[in-house]
């Protein structure tokens, strides 16, 4: 009761709520890309703290502030469960963002702009920062050939790629209806310009990759293109059988030298994938940095956890599909293709579309009376 009086007379506070959590997730991160990838230190405790408690405080808030039903507390705990089983906490922000929003009635273009500008001021603030000797590259100095690659204050080369995919999410979200020739050149522009500063070939191919994948989401009718409605369906587990096939098949010096040693990497790692957690996963990083969401997932978190994040994915996909919401495809597409050089699947300062697809589903479409979202229309 008072929780409902409260978002009455300020009805804006359930926005202001969720972006002040945003703003702390995003915070972290970049903390982390200073911090620990950049100075190879830790978080200052004084700093730290204060984003712990803010991230816990404005995730209960969130949580007082849904109207909960029985579906929804199922899920939620779902979702705690979730966060035992992979002990990440992350896992219970994702789920109560994405059920906050659903019950609030908060648009998918509030949260996608919100990651984009807060995004954009952090990017552009470690550049700045970079720019006038604040903030020096990373302790390690990295080369390309004779070249030396410029990463921006984020400790790695392959980062401000990484780093600027809500940038480009964004950007598309905000331009897809009206995405024209100078939309392309644009963010063809900006692409060419970080690669030529990083040499960061796999971020550059990545997106390349995804900006192609764009024009063909433009140019197809989903709903009409039996091969393109199975393809984009099934995009989550083809990246995935991808990742294997390339750590088993592709395992060659041709293509090591192309995706710096990554073949070489997963093909290490999946022979230790459990049905469950697995407790030695970060003994096994200290020795092999990993560059792959899934055969990360695969690894750290079990075949079982790893499957239902698929199914989940796959779910989304195809709901936008058969709303011919191929914006929301385009958006998802870009982070599940990314997530094939990079481990940034589960990075919630990052990547929203997680959040979309929990967003999306409600126990009671599912136990109630209405059509399977896998049923066509």
């Amino acid at each position: 009761m008072i929780i409902d009086n409260i978002k009455n007379k300020y009805p804006k506070i359930v926005y202001l709520l969720l972006s002040s959590l945003i703003f702390v997730l995003i915070a972290k991160s970049y903390l982390f890309f200073v911090y620990v990838v950049n100075l190879k230190g830790g978080i200052p405790n004084n700093i730290n703290f204060v984003f712990v408690w803010a991230f816990r405080i404005f995730l209960l808030s969130l949580i007082l502030f849904i109207k909960w039903d029985l579906y929804d507390a199922v899920f939620l705990i779902i979702g705690i469960i979730v966060t035992l089983l992979t002990k990440n906490s992350l896992f219970l922000a994702f789920f109560v963002m994405g059920i906050y929003c659903r019950k609030n009635n908060i648009s998918n273009e509030y949260l996608v702009k919100n990651y984009l500008f807060m995004t954009a001021i952090f990017f552009l603030g470690m550049i700045l920062l970079n720019l006038f000797k604040i903030l020096p590259n990373g302790v390690n100095v990295h080369y390309r050939g004779d070249s030396i690659r410029n990463d921006f204050g984020f400790g790695n080369p392959n980062t401000p790629f990484l780093a600027s995919l809500p940038l480009y999410a964004g950007y598309l979200y905000l331009r897809f209806d009206k995405y024209d020739i100078y939309d392309r050149l644009l963010l063809l522009t900006v692409s060419f310009i970080i690669y030529f500063q990083t040499y960061s070939r796999t971020g550059l191919m990545t997106i390349l990759t995804i900006l192609l994948f764009i024009e063909i989401v433009k140019r197809v009718d989903i709903r009409k293109n039996k091969i393109i409605t199975l393809l984009l369906t099934s995009l989550p587990i083809i990246i995935t059988g991808l990742s294997f096939f390339t750590a088993k098949f592709l395992n060659t010096y041709f293509f090591n030298e192309i995706l710096s040693h990554r073949p070489e990497t997963w093909d290490i790692y999946i022979r230790h994938i459990n049905f469950f957690r697995n407790q030695y996963y970060y003994t096994l990083l200290e020795t092999y940095p990993l560059d792959n969401s899934y055969i990360f997932s695969f690894v750290l978190y079990g075949i079982l956890f790893t499957t239902l994040l698929l199914i989940l994915y796959t779910y989304y996909m195809r709901k936008n599909i058969l709303e011919n919401n191929a914006k929301m495809i385009a958006i998802c597409s870009i982070f599940l293709i990314y997530s094939f050089g990079e481990n940034i699947l589960f990075n919630i300062g990052l990547n929203f579309t997680l959040i979309l697809a929990i967003s999306s589903i409600s126990l009671r479409d599912f136990f109630g009376p209405k059509k399977s979202i896998f049923q066509k229309r």
